[in-house]
């Protein structure tokens, strides 16, 4: 688990594409804390991408609203406050901020904020374009068989 970052970041450089370059930097960075004691490399600060630690709070907020093997999901308010309480350990005090203010804004406009953003990530030009190849892939992968 503690090299799944630096394994992320060597494989989305694989190919090659420039493009993919704030990718690789969510992947590697994504578990650094703001008062340096993350991994793999215990950047802190301004150090950590601003990618990277805009990540950390989705990657956080989801680990803690969803159910997982290990645990049950927290209500989204118990995640706020746990948030809230890592502001400036964990995460950035100034995204801290932002993200404490959106979530609630999101929530009261949108409800279910998982459906809210399942349907805008199907507007996202990669994620249309991830599926028309694997949909490509299947039809192809069809003719062999």
């Amino acid at each position: 688990m503690g090299k799944h970052c630096e394994h992320g970041w060597e494989l989305i450089g694989e190919g090659g594409l420039k493009q993919l370059f704030v990718a690789q930097e969510i992947a590697l960075n994504h578990h650094e804390r703001w008062d340096g004691t993350g991994y793999p490399n215990r950047r802190q600060g301004n150090m950590i991408p601003l990618a990277a630690r805009v990540a950390a709070l989705a990657d956080v907020f989801d680990a803690l609203t969803h159910r997982r093997c290990y645990k049950e999901a927290w209500s989204v308010e118990d995640a706020l406050r746990e948030m809230a309480r890592l502001r400036g350990k964990h995460f950035d005090p100034e995204l801290t901020d932002l993200f404490l203010e959106l979530v609630p804004q999101l929530q009261g406009q949108h409800g279910d904020l998982d459906a809210y953003l399942g349907v805008e990530a199907r507007k996202n030009d990669f994620i249309k374009d991830r599926e028309r190849i694997a949909r490509e892939l299947k039809r192809d992968l069809a003719s062999f068989t």
